[in-house]
């Protein structure tokens, strides 16, 4: 073979359109939808060497069904995995949680724990009750244990609704039919008929 010929075969090959992957055909289209003025998530693909980033939100594109994935922001914990199902179009609704709420809410949880455990010993502290001193000082502690208990339970409550938010979560859910058939004559066809003629 000539070395003319060798370089016209390259450059052909070089020329010729890279095939497509596989996710880019077959795979599910992902739109990631999230709470406005909350951190943008991203979407990562579990492999056999660790998670590697697919998309950010809003995503939309194609992402290989019956693979692992997981929501995360630039920081704090990621979401539970989960499995992209078989199908053309869903929905991510993804929320990503705060790291600092991440830590306040158990702190807050634990403080509110503490006082209801102070403000029970309190109220359950044996004492005289024929002394006048220890009938006060007894009346005193129930007053002090019922706040500590009201009290530690507010916060408590508080704890772990702000561990909630700390936490990163998403659900995956199926495009109405409607949607998909829209989102499919899109990828389809750009031509449509307007009444006096065809618009590209």
């Amino acid at each position: 073979m000539s070395w003319r010929a060798a370089v016209t075969i390259a450059g052909i090959l070089v020329a010729l359109p890279a095939p497509a992957r596989a996710d880019e055909t077959t795979g599910t289209v992902v739109h990631v939808r999230f709470p406005a003025g909350t951190m943008v998530p991203y979407i990562d693909r579990e492999t056999v060497e660790g998670w590697e980033l697919v998309c950010r939100a809003p995503c939309d594109q194609r992402l290989r069904a019956g693979a692992t994935y997981r929501v995360r922001g630039r920081t704090g914990n990621p979401s539970e995995p989960f499995v992209l199902p078989r199908s053309e179009r869903v929905h991510v609704d993804a929320m990503v949680g705060s790291p600092a709420a991440d830590v306040l809410g158990p702190v807050l949880v634990i403080g509110g724990l503490v006082a209801i455990v102070g403000g029970t010993t309190a109220i359950a502290w044996p004492s005289d009750e024929r002394s006048r001193m220890d009938r006060e000082e007894r009346e005193g502690r129930a007053v002090l244990g019922v706040s500590g208990i009201v009290i530690g339970t507010i916060v408590a409550g508080v704890g772990l609704l702000v561990w909630h938010f700390g936490s990163t979560h998403a659900t995956v859910n199926p495009a109405e039919p409607a949607e998909r058939s829209s989102a499919s004559s899109s990828h389809t066809t750009k031509a449509r008929w307007t009444g006096s003629g065809f618009v590209f």
